[in-house]
């Protein structure tokens, strides 16, 4: 399945027949997150970052805890992401519809914060290579990451039938921030977590 065909299957899934979310009352993956935590961070993370881009934004679960940043970028491989969050919030927001293969229609250097939950740990490895090479252009100086991945390595990963590639692979497209990968997030899959610092040496990263 390429990452339009996923798209379109998370389309046809965000209503189901009832009219329910399919995240409502939070489900099983919502449920494996430390949830509090990650609304902890978003909240303060407002305080020293101004622009977060919300990379698989769906219906905007998180929404009301980054709702405090100074720019709000909801970013989805489907257009209907965007009516459904702003049925939702009444704060402001701007979208970019994703065309599933790179990241080439998101500003250079116009992000301070990258967050993303429950969105790549599906899209296809070679598209996932893509996303993360371009993350170092579309972020500024110094800016944050927050991403939740697949990792062949971890046996909740595979399975979930999640893309078969590494953790650390990725992490290592990362070269200007310095990053961690994190197993305590949730119990579906790790996050990336680190900060990009210019000064640093690649190499010791």
């Amino acid at each position: 399945m390429n990452s339009t065909e996923l798209g379109e299957h998370w389309r046809q899934s965000l209503i189901d027949d009832k009219g329910n979310n399919w995240r409502g009352g939070r489900e099983i993956f919502i449920k494996s997150d430390n949830e509090n935590y990650i609304r902890h961070i978003l909240k303060n993370s407002s305080k020293k970052y101004n622009t977060i881009l919300d990379i698989g934004s769906y219906d905007g679960y998180f929404f009301d805890s980054y709702s405090s940043f100074n720019q709000i970028i909801c970013a989805d491989i489907f257009k209907e992401s965007r009516e459904f969050i702003k049925n939702k919030y009444d704060n402001k927001f701007d979208f970019v519809l994703l065309n599933g293969n790179d990241f080439s229609n998101i500003k250079s250097n116009s992000i301070d914060f990258v967050f993303s939950i429950h969105t790549l740990n599906r899209v296809p490895r070679n598209i996932l290579i893509k996303y993360f090479n371009d993350i170092d252009r579309i972020t500024s100086k110094n800016s944050y990451v927050f991403l939740q991945v697949p990792d062949c390595y971890y046996h909740n990963s595979l399975n979930h039938n999640f893309t078969f590639i590494s953790a650390l692979k990725l992490k290592r497209l990362l070269p200007s921030f310095k990053t961690t990968i994190d197993y305590t997030v949730s119990t579906i899959s790790p996050i990336i977590i680190g900060e990009k610092n210019e000064n640093e040496n690649p190499d010791l990263v």
